[in-house]
């Protein structure tokens, strides 16, 4: 599930989510609601760490997966006739 959908769903603010996934994280290490911000709206991708957290703090519901087609071309934006890479 795409993160901005699973925080819309279940009422959560960047705020309330990285202050959850901070729980799952080491000792010292943080999580920003700008970070959680950026991350809902595809223009970063967690890092190893806090994805497991995020993982974590969502009860699985949102994934490494979900972040996997973020910045792709379509296949029907292809060029036809074109291989694809």
């Amino acid at each position: 599930m795409k993160l901005d959908h699973w925080m819309k769903r279940n009422a959560v603010t960047p705020q309330g989510l990285a202050s959850a996934m901070r729980a799952h994280l080491p000792n010292g290490e943080g999580c920003s609601a700008k970070a959680v911000e950026k991350w809902r709206y595809g223009q970063r991708t967690p890092r190893k760490g806090k994805m497991r957290a995020l993982m974590l703090a969502t009860a699985g519901e949102v994934t490494a997966n979900d972040f996997a087609d973020l910045g792709r071309e379509a296949p029907s934006s292809r060029a036809a006739g074109a291989s694809p890479p």
